[in-house]
């Protein structure tokens, strides 16, 4: 899976934003991105200067991170409280 895929699924998923107008990747684009923090990912289409879009946020919540690898047996693709329960606990983790 590569970052086309990614952005792919979380575009399916709801969980990407897209920016069409120009943004100047020195004065405004951290600071859109840093409104949107925490929600969902973004995709700046128009960079001034550059060729290439930008994006940022993918990895902001468990939401986003559930569009690109949902959970097995989920069907919803979410990390519902039932996903996290029963989600192998990492090697050398305590159980509280």
């Amino acid at each position: 899976m590569d970052l086309k895929d990614c952005l792919k699924k979380m575009d399916a998923a709801g969980r990407l934003a897209h920016v069409h107008t120009e943004v100047d990747a020195v004065h405004e684009l951290s600071g859109v991105a840093a409104k949107l923090d925490g929600g969902k990912a973004v995709v700046f289409e128009h960079v001034k200067g550059y060729d290439y879009p930008v994006s940022t946020g993918m990895w902001w919540n468990r939401e986003n991170v559930a569009a690109i690898r949902p959970q097995r047996g989920c069907a919803s693709g979410a990390l519902c409280r039932s996903c996290r329960l029963s989600a192998p606990k990492p090697r050398g983790a305590r159980r509280r």
